[in-house]
């Protein structure tokens, strides 16, 4: 084939050079996370004004009208926020419940950091890493990553989002090995993906994930009915019901993901995903049926790969959740995900050659995105055009890529 010979020279170059390229890797994600992580907490927890923890600060508002029985969808309420579901604002109130705005702070930098280490954690044993530099290159690619520092600058949810979504997926595979305490684990993974749900713009592609996967109904099932229970809870300190609650809702969020889109204020509005992609071309009407037509041809394909690797699943599913719905630069934070897929796939003994080449190829072009693209910003409008335009063909070569690996093992499967 044409693809044969410069794969096989990646490979040999890779073969011989793979070992330097990992360790200066490694030391520049060590130094961007050595500045930078410090440096947003302390910006987080001590800087007064407007920008440090501002999407805090609107969460806060947000639970503090709900519980005090304020309408948060209304405009002339609250002016700004008000984008999350009913459930999210039971899901924060033991973060965000609290009188003083400093120690909700306090709180939320603890959180942040358990939350970043927690991730660490499970992702470096999700990525079947062996020795310490494979581990620490693992554990970098969170730390280092421009996503995660405006995460903790700005109080965005997507850390706590995630390190509980993750959490709840890993143990859909630990109920498949497990015979004994599977209703404790279900249960348990149910309560995990419920509460990641705080975020749903992030969390619904990966719901789909225990909907059809066969060990993983019961805990779908469990998530169901105590997200549903959240919803009830939060409804009961609104004067209108949990239909119309969610209605207005989806309102106003679909009012905020074309606000959002925009750039405004010297600040980059979303990119990346199909509500952005629609603004771009005035059709900003149809967000909402975009979304659910990305979700619905995921489900189909979700149920024909049902059985392949779980974390080929959640690599797909993360790619997926990037695209479908508006998001911001500090939701990339998504793209680890299908990365740590790629470093299981180059591990992955079984694999043919090329594949797990081409696994490296990827992953390699996918950390070098996370550590230098933000800096084509600086260049104003052409940048800016560049780190976008970068970043979705890469997310979008990464999400080819995996699905075929999906479509590969899940023809293996079937001939056996």
């Amino acid at each position: 084939m044409i693809f044969n010979k410069p794969i096989q020279l990646a490979s040999k170059l890779w073969i011989r050079w793979d070992k330097p390229i990992l360790w200066i890797l490694i030391a520049e994600m060590a130094e961007k996370a050595i500045f930078s992580l410090p440096y947003v907490f302390a910006c987080l927890l001590l800087l007064k004004g407007h920008n440090p923890g501002i999407d805090l600060m609107l969460r806060y508002n947000e639970v503090q009208l709900w519980f005090s029985g304020g309408n948060v969808y209304s405009y002339s309420q609250l002016p700004k926020g008000g984008v999350y579901p009913p459930a999210s604002h039971v899901i924060l109130w033991p973060f965000l419940t609290y009188s003083s705005w400093v120690f909700v702070r306090c709180l939320w930098v603890i959180t942040s950091l358990a939350g970043l280490v927690g991730l660490v954690y499970l992702l470096v044993g999700a990525s079947k890493a062996y020795d310490f530099k494979e581990k620490a290159f693992v554990g970098l690619m969170i730390l280092a990553t421009n996503a995660t520092h405006i995460n903790i600058l700005k109080g965005q949810l997507t850390i706590h989002t995630l390190a509980f979504l993750v959490s709840g997926l890993v143990l859909i595979g630990e109920y498949s090995q497990k015979q004994q305490n599977r209703w404790q684990l279900s249960l348990l993974a149910g309560f995990l993906i419920a509460v990641a749900l705080v975020k749903p713009t992030i969390t619904v592609p990966f719901l789909l994930i225990p909907m059809f996967v066969p060990q993983g109904r019961l805990i779908a099932i469990i998530t169901v009915i105590i997200y549903t229970l959240l919803a009830l809870l939060a409804t009961a300190f609104q004067d209108s019901n949990i239909v119309m609650l969610h209605l207005e809702w989806l309102e106003r969020g679909t009012i905020g993901a074309v606000l959002g889109s925009k750039d405004s204020a010297g600040m980059m509005g979303g990119y990346g995903d199909i509500h952005s992609f629609l603004d771009s071309v005035g059709m900003s009407e149809f967000n909402f049926e975009s979304s659910i037509l990305i979700l619905a041809i995921f489900a189909v394909w979700l149920y024909f790969h049902r059985f392949v690797d779980l974390w080929l699943l959640i690599g797909i599913a993360s790619l997926v959740s990037r695209f479908w719905a508006y998001h911001r630069m500090y939701d990339d934070i998504l793209i680890i995900l299908p990365m740590v897929t790629l470093f299981r796939l180059t591990k992955q003994t079984t694999l043919d050659r090329t594949s797990r080449t081409l696994s490296g190829i990827l992953l390699g072009i996918a950390t070098f995105s996370i550590l230098f693209f933000d800096r084509l910003l600086f260049l104003n409008s052409p940048g800016i055009a560049l780190f976008v335009s970068g970043q979705v063909t890469i997310w979008i070569l990464m999400l080819g890529f995996l699905v075929f690996q999906a479509f590969v093992q899940r023809n293996k499967i079937i001939q056996l």
